[in-house]
């Protein structure tokens, strides 16, 4: 009995398709390990983390910040419903939306925020930690003696999330769902509490 020419070719495509998608997750696991050990690894630079409010934040009762973004190919789409900058930011954080290796756009905010070079302090950090390798706590002494708590207006988070453009590169935040009022800030970079 003779097999059918289309079918046989079918099953080869098949099969062909099978090993390639075998591959592709191979390398998405290689890739979610390396990425996994270079969080552990406290040597290097400082890797983005979720924060934590060293201050008491506010939270403006029934009253929330939408947020959408979607990929320069409009393959992507997210929105999120948050309570604050801080819950918004930890969100895109841990979808991978907002991520680098290079640097933490929360503490390179902070630290263009008091008016230093980002750069020429990572290199300071970098000098006096090559003794003992410890950078994370280099960073943190940094901070300290620089007076820099780590705060960051409403105003300063959604210019931080809006800046890390990499995944979503075209960003939108409102008071509604629909996206029709944008977001106001006070002189002192608060967000104003405004009904719809």
């Amino acid at each position: 009995m003779r097999k059918n020419p289309s079918f046989t070719a079918f099953l080869r495509i098949r099969k062909k398709y099978k090993l390639f998608y075998q591959k592709c997750l191979t390398i998405s696991l290689k890739c979610d390990i390396i990425i996994t050990e270079l969080r552990k690894n406290n040597s290097g630079r400082k890797l983005p983390r979720l924060i934590k409010s060293k201050r008491k934040v506010k939270k403006v009762e029934d009253m929330s910040i939408f947020w959408k973004g979607k990929s320069t190919s409009g393959v992507s789409h997210w929105s999120y419903e948050a309570d604050s900058f801080m819950e918004l930011y930890n969100w895109l954080l841990k979808k991978g939306i907002v991520d680098t290796v290079d640097y933490d756009p929360y503490e390179k905010a902070v630290v263009e925020n008091a008016g230093l070079d980002y750069d020429a302090v990572v290199a300071e950090v970098e000098k006096t930690s090559e003794d003992d390798g410890d950078f994370g706590k280099h960073w943190e002494e940094m901070l300290t003696s620089k007076g820099l708590d780590g705060s960051l207006t409403d105003e300063d988070f959604m210019l931080m999330i809006s800046g890390e453009d990499g995944n979503a590169y075209y960003q939108s935040f409102a008071y509604d769902k629909d996206f029709e009022h944008e977001l106001e800030f006070n002189a002192k970079g608060k967000l104003i509490d405004k009904e719809f």
